[in-house]
């Protein structure tokens, strides 16, 4: 049976742009569109479909209470209250609580690995698979996720070679010993956005931050984006919104034009 993406395909009608979206740690895909709020919104009006799967490794309840008993004094620091954003109907649906990178660190060997990110790999594959995938947009350990899946593209992994951009959101640079760590830098033609807010109480918010995460890749163009007043969140200003959507419209080829434009 074929699909709506190849059906078009067949027709000599383009199919319709995807954008990739990897949530953040202890979220799920449905949680994060929600939290995309209106970033996805936007989006969607002009045409893209967003794929959200799930990471592999569903969290139990001992991991997210370990999480966020060490993330809290970060929030406190910043008289913030975590339950502002770890909550249900905030960053999380009850009981659907996801991970991409399932780490554990051996300190004696002082090594990293990622025990569920080849499966989480795979669920990526998954969703992109028939689709007609332009650009991926990761939030928090999503943009870690999102950094490997660039790597893995430039090394030439078909699963994600359509990839024309990505979107970096309040991220870190993963590093880690196995399984098949990126080598930084990551050389790629690929278009990079890297956002971060000066109020995040989990990532620094300063340029200097957002400039160290760039340097994990060269070729290519880069741009940053640093917002003023914005926690560990997704940009909701609409000059900030309208900022990032002008980004991937520069990003992704028209399939009947030679200039870029937004998708019909």
């Amino acid at each position: 049976m074929r699909t709506l993406s190849s059906r078009c395909m067949l027709r000599g009608m383009p199919a319709r742009k995807a954008i990739l979206v990897l949530h953040g740690i202890t979220m799920s895909g449905a949680s994060m569109l929600r939290t995309l709020g209106p970033l996805g919104t936007r989006l969607s009006e002009l045409g893209f479909e967003l794929l959200a799967p799930n990471a592999a490794h569903r969290m139990p309840s001992h991991e997210i209470a370990e999480l966020r008993a060490g993330l809290e004094p970060l929030f406190a620091k910043q008289r913030s209250d975590i339950a502002d954003w770890f909550s249900v109907g905030r960053f999380w649906d009850e009981g659907e609580h996801f991970d991409w990178l399932a780490s554990t660190t051996d300190a004696s060997a002082g090594t990293k690995t990622y025990r569920a990110l080849d499966a989480s790999l795979a669920t990526i594959a998954d969703a992109a698979r028939s689709k007609n995938v332009v650009g991926v947009l990761g939030f928090s350990q999503g943009a870690a996720m999102a950094t490997i899946v660039v790597a893995r593209a430039a090394q030439g992994d078909p699963r994600f070679a359509m990839l024309r951009f990505a979107v970096f959101l309040s991220g870190f640079k993963p590093v880690f010993t196995a399984p098949e760590p990126p080598v930084y830098p990551v050389r790629t033609t690929l278009a990079r956005l890297f956002v971060a807010g000066d109020r995040d109480p989990i990532f620094p918010g300063t340029a200097e931050y957002v400039a160290s995460l760039g340097a994990a890749f060269e070729g290519g163009s880069a741009e940053q984006l640093l917002i003023e007043g914005l926690g560990h969140d997704v940009p909701s200003d609409p000059d900030d919104i309208e900022r990032m959507v002008a980004f991937v419209a520069r990003h992704v080829e028209d399939d009947e034009s030679a200039h870029p434009r937004l998708p019909r």
